[in-house]
């Protein structure tokens, strides 16, 4: 064989050696176990900024202090990190969401562990404390199912799945994993459902017992000052708890979704319990002293109405950055459909929006043919609701404050969603899921439904849920509703089919819920055993005369009787502890009889002058020593209800109570409480037969200028039977009335207004001092992402300045708001959110404004509730701008080397050629 022929044959060796490498599989060690480069880390000096990385085995760089906020958070690949024994910090959320993350072990030189720093970490199953660290953020480890111990240090300390301080002072947070001992001489570990905290135990940090649904059973430390702000929220087994003397205070959203807290007995100590300490606690029932705060607080709190709705929602959203023509920012509407599964390109129109809602029980899209004119043609001529007209007209024009189109879910958690359904002429008939315990707004409303059956366990129907649902001829509802708002089941076939061949002239459903009355007699007799007048049952009877109300009945829903003008007599009702708004409005009611079990009056829950009473008539009897509070129903705080608004005791001049000491703070007749404006009375003398009685005149609630527009006669009538004032005791007290001595008109405070009304409202916006979890939870299910550092968000009220009531909804207006920008927020890719009454997020257009030096985002409104502000940070959130090849982390194996190697060298070989001899010519 010549040079050139073995030249060749070697470098076809060599060439089919390098295929035979290159085809040898990768070790399973080198498959799966990738380590970190340096140029995946983005750093600021010694901050580690941000991981780019891939890396299963990340291991940090030795000259990192600090590991910035959020630098790992919702890396999916990393099961291992190696941190340098430098380390000095772990900022916010710095690992956060990371779930492949199996185990971590805290340098001994980091003193700061801070909040949520591994949160979400669904994976980790070891974690370890280092021996400096001496500052433990809030919910360090909230998340981490897996996790049941942590080892901790001197400081720091671990014991059955509880995070103390050293001294046992305070609990930092309570392992949602929490393992104990299955009894003493067993060394089997079972699931913590019963806990007793150490009375050397004063302080609980924020969310420390956040997601422990295994415990049922807690004992409280004697000595614990106060429970903050969701500390105990969707603890779903806890049953019942006792507060010790020693707490002052219940903060925000306590116990929030706490959905089998029943009894809870809280001591006269108690001086505050925020508005949402029990929010989505439907079964509650506070046991306290009768006239302590938290007795009171719980007179107020409508356990039969709570929102116990779990945010599963989904938005997008579009970057900032474009520019008006002032050079204003201003955010751009474009819109993409994320990717998320088991949505469609389908729509539907609510509200005027394309909104996309994801029937997540079948992962598929469900959607309507779009917004119809509402008024419609319909086979159906029954008479419906001017009220629940007028919420379906605010349903299709509400601006939603404007916001981006949005997919949301149809389930949310155990709930079906508002509109969920809405006009969804494709579904004619539909499993609702077993564990469903409350049904939204319209969910189902003007849908092609021909039957439903709603499962055990349902507890609430929604305003308007089946409304039009023309061919709904059969709804089969539980004894587990307790809770059925005004027009569920209006003009469906189901209604009409009962009001044409039903046998009873009463339609009750549920757990004993009146929910229709179909008879035309003067004097009506409710069933034995109802438990609630629904509403709008009697509404606009001009028949009824006279009314028994057995003392099954606990409550008297909204608008049950309104507008009754015929009727003069109410028997019965022994039993009732709720009135709602408007329950009585509109009857000519000469005397209204307070029983004693009353707790709660609705707003306008009596106006005897709307019926025409004189005067003399409009009289109210307290029987009881105990007085009702003011309460109103999510109707009257729509903006353009104002009509809703007034006195629980409206039109009403007189009021009688038991004895003159009798508590009037914070109740019905406390005229902070836009409850009553008349005067307070106690009977001094019965009538004989002969001569009136007497009253004297104990309290006035009248301001000067309502005291000069009233007209109260000498002679009031009480049950039929005349009463005189005191000798001069009533001209006396009206000039004093007139004169401001009782109470002056109300001082101008700064307030709003809307376009085309007079009314005035306080606007209040409030920057919240920890980032909304509402909002925060809502954000994080749409991205699967930790919100960014700068998230701020913002509660925003608003109230009518004359009655006191929360606003939450604004129908066609819109209100504009102006936000200085906080510091650390910088104007590219900013975005406004919110979430809406379902706890979904939306995303809204704004403009950036600057004056004085200062930057300010402004952007409409149209309900209260919770907003936020953020930026993404391209080197903080590398998820949301990867380039086409982003760097995988990962090295180049060793065999690729090796191989191309070889085919370099065999190709060479092949190729290269040999010195030509020279040809010697003759």
């Amino acid at each position: 064989m010549g040079r050139r022929a073995f030249r060749r044959f070697c470098g076809a060796l060599l060439i089919i050696v390098a295929l035979v490498v290159a085809s040898f599989p990768t070790s399973e060690a080198n498959a799966e176990e990738t380590k970190s480069v340096a140029t995946d880390f983005q750093l600021d000096g010694t901050t580690l900024i941000k991981y780019t990385g891939t890396a299963t085995t990340v291991s940090v760089p030795d000259t990192i202090k600090v590991i910035g906020e959020e630098a790992f958070a919702d890396n999916t690949y990393m099961t291992t990190i190696k941190l340098p024994a430098g380390l000095e910090k772990i900022s916010y959320a710095a690992f956060s969401g990371c779930n492949n993350l199996k185990t971590v072990s805290v340098p001994s030189n980091v003193t700061e562990i801070g909040t949520a720093a591994f949160a979400n970490c669904t994976a980790l199953k070891s974690a370890a404390i280092g021996s400096s660290t001496k500052t433990f953020g809030i919910g360090v480890f909230t998340g981490c199912p897996e996790l049941s111990s942590v080892t901790g240090n001197d400081r720091i300390i671990c014991e059955n799945g509880v995070i103390y301080d050293k001294e046992k002072t305070q609990i930092y947070e309570v392992l949602q994993n929490a393992k104990v001992k299955r009894d003493a001489s067993s060394n089997d570990l079972v699931n913590m459902t019963s806990y007793t905290m150490p009375n050397s135990v004063v302080k609980i940090s924020p969310y420390a017992f956040y997601g422990c649904k295994n415990i049922e059973k807690i004992t409280l430390s004697n000595t614990l000052e106060e429970i903050p702000e969701y500390s105990f929220s969707y603890c779903n087994g806890l049953t019942g708890l006792s507060i010790p003397y020693s707490v002052k205070r219940i903060d925000v959203k306590a116990f929030q979704y706490c959905v089998n807290l029943e009894n809870v007995e809280i001591p006269i100590s108690v001086t505050f319990i925020h508005d949402t300490a029990f929010d989505g606690c439907s079964k509650l029932k506070i046991v306290a002293p009768e006239g302590s705060y938290a007795a009171n607080w719980f007179k107020k709190f409508d356990n039969s109405n709570v929102n116990i709705i779990d945010s599963e929602d989904n938005n997008n959203s579009s970057s900032g950055g474009k520019k008006d023509a002032s050079g204003n920012v201003i955010a751009d509407p474009a819109y993409v459909v994320p990717e998320i599964e088991g949505l469609l390109s389908e729509t539907k129109i609510v509200g005027r929006q394309a909104v996309f809602f994801i029937d997540n029980t079948k992962q598929k899209v469900v959607s309507g043919p779009g917004a119809k004119d509402i008024t419609g043609n319909s086979n159906n001529t029954e008479e419906y609701s001017e009220m629940v007209e007028q919420m379906e007209t605010a349903l299709q024009t509400e601006t939603h404050g404007k916001g981006l189109s949005l997919p949301k879910f149809a389930i949310i958690g155990d709930k079906v969603a508002g509109k969920a359904f809405y006009e969804d002429k494709t579904l004619t008939e539909y499993t609702i899921p077993s564990n469903i315990t409350s049904i939204g707004d319209f969910a189902f409303a003007r849908s092609n439904l021909e039957s439903v059956t709603i499962p055990s366990g349902v507890t609430h129907i929604g305003y308007g849920a089946f409304y039009h649902c023309d061919n709904l001829a059969t709804i089969l509802v539980p004894g587990t509703v307790k809770d059925i708002e005004p027009s569920a089941f209006d003009r469906t076939r189901m209604m009409s089919n009962w009001k044409m061949y039903g046998e009873s002239d009463f339609l009750i459903m549920g757990d004993g819920i009146l929910v229709a009355y179909k008879g035309s007699g003067n004097y009506v007799e409710i069933p034995e055993g109802v438990k609630q007048i629904g509403p709008q049952v009697f509404k606009d009877n001009k028949y009824i005369t006279e009314v028994s109300i057995p003392d099954t009945v606990w409550r008297v829903c909204e608008e049950a009787f309104s507008g009754c003008s015929a009727l003069k007599a109410v028997g019965g009702g022994m039993s009732v502890e709720v009135i709602e708004d408007r329950a009585f409005a509109g009857c000519p009611i000469d005397t209204v009889r307070i029983v004693d079990t009353v707790r709660k009056l609705g707003i306008k829950a009596f106006d005897p002058g709307a019926a025409g009473n004189d005067s003399a008539h409009r009289t109210a009897v307290f029987s009881s020593g105990t007085l009702p509070l003011v309460s109103y129903n999510k109707t009257t705080s729509r903006l353009t209800n104002s009509s809703y608004r007034g006195d629980a005791l409206e039109n009403v001049n007189v009021a009688i109570v038991k004895n003159e000491d009798v508590n009037r703070l914070n109740t019905v007749l406390d005229r902070s409480e836009s409850g009553f404006s008349g005067l307070v009375c106690v009977i001094s003398d019965e009538p004989t037969e002969y001569f009136n009685g007497e009253l004297k005149i104990i309290d006035c609630t009248l301001t000067a200028k309502e005291a000069s527009s009233i007209d109260i006669p000498s002679t009031v009538y009480i049950y039929g039977k005349g009463y005189n004032f005191r000798s001069d005791q009533l001209e006396s007290v009206m000039t004093m009335a007139r004169s401001g001595a009782y109470y002056e008109d109300v001082k101008e405070v700064p307030t709003v207004s809307f376009t085309g009304s007079e009314e005035k409202y306080i606007l209040d916006v409030i920057k919240d001092s920890y980032v909304n979890i509402s909002v925060k939870d809502a954000y994080k299910r749409i991205y699967g992402d930790t919100v960014p550092a700068n998230f701020t968000t913002y509660t925003i009220y608003m109230t009518d300045a004359d009655r006191g009531v929360r606003i939450t909804k604004f129908g066609k207006q819109t209100y504009p708001i102006t936000i200085e920008l906080p510091d650390n927020m910088p104007t590219s890719n900013l975005h406004v959110i919110c979430i809406d009454e379902y706890d979904q997020l939306e995303d809204l257009p704004f403009k950036v404004q600057e004056s004085d030096g200062k930057l300010s985002v402004q952007f409409d409104i149209s309900h209260t509730g919770y907003y936020g502000l953020y930026s993404f940070n391209s080197t903080a959130v590398s998820k949301y701008n990867l380039d086409v090849s982003p760097d995988t982390g990962d090295r180049i194996h060793p065999k690729w080397f090796l191989a191309v190697g070889l085919l370099a060298l065999g190709l060479v070989m092949i190729l290269i050629k040999g010195k030509e001899k020279a040809i010697v010519q003759a």
